[in-house]
């Protein structure tokens, strides 16, 4: 009996070791890329002043930085179902990784300061209802640490 139950153990021992040593050996995955995006809500009547600040402020910026590699894709979207208040544009960026995510928010802020708002646009209540940006507390932690 008492072999039976040492028998057992030793294989129970056996197991779980080669299981743990079979976990360590396997690599860890590498995190995909990112993808963030602001979503806005825009009057009745002003689509052509938000197309024409992408095209203006936002696109050079995306575009340069897709050409270096940094953005791997970049778009915007209006969504097909729409409601009372909801979002009516979409503009997003993939990026590799958190430094890309840094370089396309300081190529923005860099672009605004180089060529400023529009003065009717300026004021965002003339343009939208509503913008939400989606970003992580750790990006807005990194964001700081970077500076």
């Amino acid at each position: 009996m008492r072999k039976l139950i040492l028998v057992s153990l030793t294989l129970l021992l056996l197991c779980s070791a080669a299981a743990t040593n079979l976990q360590a050996q396997q690599p860890s995955p590498t995190p995909g890329p990112l993808t963030f995006y602001y979503d806005y809500s825009v009057f009745p009547g002003k689509e052509e002043e938000l197309n024409t600040l992408i095209r203006t402020v936002g696109a050079p910026v995306r575009d340069k930085l897709l050409a270096e590699g940094v953005i791997l894709a970049w778009g915007m979207e209006t969504p097909l179902l729409r409601y009372p208040g909801g979002t009516t544009h979409l503009i997003w960026f993939t990026v590799a990784n958190y430094a890309g995510v840094e370089k396309v928010l300081n190529g923005m802020e860099a672009q605004l300061a180089v060529h400023p708002l529009p003065a009717k646009i300026a004021n965002a209540r003339t343009l939208l209802v509503r913008r939400r940006g989606y970003q992580s507390a750790a990006l807005d932690a990194l964001r700081k640490s970077l500076r």
